[in-house]
């Protein structure tokens, strides 16, 4: 399996999503229905940065926007309008923690793709988990 080759430590989860366990994090534990904030970018498996919310890698992958505020960003843990494998990747994590997540495509766009990311490419997300509100 290309991604136990490339990323020997990380667990396959029963959905098919691979989790890697960069920094376990000592904050609490992230739960589904609080709003979390996080660090992240976004690579297909070859490398090529699709998305970032962190100003230095926007502009090493070429994607930077000077009208976009890079600041981490927040939404309610199992929000629907998220791909699945995020929401299932951002619970394993605590707060403090950083993690890496290969999701295959039919947990991320599948077969419609999102905008420039093609049809049923699987995503690598590098995620720092930064807070979660006490809501």
């Amino acid at each position: 399996d290309f991604v136990l080759r490339k990323y020997t430590r990380a667990e396959k989860k029963e959905s098919g999503l691979f989790y890697l366990n960069l920094y376990e994090g000592v904050g609490k534990k992230a739960e589904y229905g609080k709003r979390v904030y996080v660090n992240y970018y976004v690579t297909d498996t070859a490398g090529k940065i699709y998305d970032s919310n962190i100003k230095d890698i926007a502009i090493k992958g070429g994607i930077y926007h000077k009208e976009i505020a890079y600041k981490p960003f927040d939404f309610v843990l199992g929000d629907d309008a998220l791909i699945a494998g995020w929401n299932e990747g951002v619970s394993y994590m605590r707060v403090g923690g950083h993690c890496k997540l290969v999701i295959p495509s039919r947990l991320a766009y599948g077969e419609l793709g999102f905008s420039s990311i093609p049809p049923y490419t699987p995503l690598v997300f590098d995620i720092t988990l930064v807070k979660q509100a006490d809501n």
